[in-house]
């Protein structure tokens, strides 16, 4: 008994720590801290207690941040690994474009291109099954406005220098 119940401890101790490490990686993240949470996100995904949600976070979250500091070979790398966990959903709709920016960036047009029709064809899904009801993606929806023209114009001169302390 004493032994399960240190195991449970020891469990329950490393998911917090885990959980500590993301926060204070989502912290440098939202602050646009990219260096600091890049090194935190690393140090993460070394952890093999990470849960895969978690892991799919760090991974598209260390992605943007590798795109925001310029290392765009990493930032490919990182988002490659976040599409083959998975199909990306809808709270991580960016993803294909994000790749397939960095794909461009290092020169490899043809494979960019192929990721952007995917990003499309998920944002068209994304689009048609909204909860606001079925849309025709790509096509604008109308809509009514209507133009009046207030008579606020006089003969006179509305606009002049206005003095101050004479």
């Amino acid at each position: 008994w004493v032994l399960l119940v240190c195991m449970l401890l020891g469990v329950r101790g490393v998911h917090a720590q885990i959980n500590r490490q993301k926060q204070q990686a989502d912290r440098s993240f939202y602050s646009q801290q990219y260096g600091r949470a890049i090194n935190d996100y690393i140090q993460l995904l070394r952890n093999d207690s990470i849960t895969d949600d978690n892991r799919r976070e760090v991974l598209y979250n260390l992605g943007y941040a590798y795109k925001e500091v310029g290392d765009m070979p990493k930032a490919e790398t990182v988002f490659r690994q976040f599409i083959e966990s998975g199909e990306p959903g809808p709270k991580y709709q960016q993803a294909y474009l994000y790749y397939a920016q960095v794909l461009g960036y290092n020169g490899k047009l043809d494979e960019a291109q192929e990721v952007y029709t995917l990003h499309q064809e998920q944002k068209d899904k994304l689009a048609t099954s909204s909860p606001t009801g079925p849309r025709t993606a790509g096509v604008p929806q109308e809509a009514m406005y209507r133009l009046e023209n207030p008579n606020i114009n006089s003969k006179g001169s509305e606009f002049s220098p206005a003095y101050f302390r004479d």
